[in-house]
């Protein structure tokens, strides 16, 4: 399958996605009086029966990281505009799926933390030693993935940035 028009890549073949400024515009959406558009969900990774191919093809194509929501009519132009993404190695893909599952693992033992303070607050604790070593445990999984993001090879450095901290907003504000 030939893909003559494709979007920006890094030196892997990801694409590079909006930034937060570029995207900015979705914060301030507000339905238009007239006719209406809304949002759908767009996959940097496409055309689909070229992602769809392998099983791991498959899967970082679909992972919630190669995905944005944009307007419905920018969605169209970007399909216009774009004839689709060339596949990135292999090795590429296996590497952006396991960094972005330390992200996710970063993000469970962040909500554990979460939901053991506040049990500890809540004296809805039994075995208080245990529940201080498994809260220990998630501590040391946040501060070994946290050193490891700017080590990532796949998954570009402001996108892991933004997803560390995002975690921690949400944190914060639980």
């Amino acid at each position: 399958m030939k893909l003559t028009r494709v979007p920006e890549t890094n030196s892997f073949g990801l694409v590079l996605p909006p930034t937060t400024e570029d995207l900015e515009y979705l914060r301030l959406f507000q339905k238009p009086k007239d006719r209406p558009d809304t949002v759908d969900r767009h996959h940097l990774y496409w055309p689909k029966k070229l992602y769809h191919s392998t099983k791991l093809s498959q899967e970082f194509s679909e992972h919630s990281f190669n995905s944005i929501w944009i307007l419905i009519s920018d969605h169209r132009a970007i399909h216009h505009q774009f004839d689709g993404v060339p596949m990135p190695k292999r090795e590429v893909m296996a590497t952006f799926l396991e960094e972005a599952n330390l992200l996710e693992g970063l993000g469970i033992s962040m909500r554990a933390i979460d939901m053991i303070d506040t049990a500890l607050y809540e004296d809805r604790v039994v075995d208080h030693q245990a529940t201080e070593e498994n809260r220990q445990r998630n501590v040391e999984i946040i501060n070994n993935t946290v050193m490891r993001v700017p080590k990532f090879e796949a998954i570009p450095a402001q996108l892991a940035n933004l997803a560390v901290k995002q975690l921690y907003e949400l944190s914060l504000a639980a």
